[in-house]
């Protein structure tokens, strides 16, 4: 029994749960004691939700849903909109030097697992404006 559950039925304060949570699969094991008898009060998502912010969304619905819903991953293609949103918004935040080199870490995220992700993130690593990156992501 995971002392994270023996903490929540202790303490009077929420108890939220965090690590390793990557899909909605493992989101809905962590939520709840594996005896079924405790709840966490949440979870927090971190590296997880770097390149993949509809995970969010995605685990949201999957602890809403009776019985637990299971998912399916967005083709690449449909995440592009969004990705040169989080770009323009960055670039606007930071300015273009600092909004780019922020942005590397996310782009490396957003083509992780895609066929020759290595090649783009070599690519998006090379890029110093938003139209070279828009150019990369026109490419895959």
């Amino acid at each position: 029994f995971s002392p994270i559950y023996l903490a929540k039925q202790t303490l009077d304060i929420p108890v939220i749960g965090n690590g390793d949570i990557d899909s909605p699969e493992k989101a809905q094991k962590r939520i709840t004691s594996p005896d079924g008898k405790t709840t966490l009060d949440g979870l927090m998502i971190g590296r997880a939700s770097i390149g993949n912010p509809w995970l969010l969304e995605e685990i949201h619905t999957s602890l809403q849903a009776t019985p637990p819903k299971s998912h399916k991953e967005k083709p690449f293609k449909q995440k592009i909109p969004t990705i040169k949103k989080h770009l323009k918004l960055a670039l606007k935040l930071h300015g273009e030097r600092v909004g780019l080199l922020e942005m590397r870490k996310h782009l490396a995220g957003y083509i992780h697992g895609i066929p020759n992700a290595s090649k783009y993130r070599t690519e998006i690593m090379k890029t110093s404006s938003e139209k070279e990156i828009i150019e990369v992501l026109k490419s895959i």
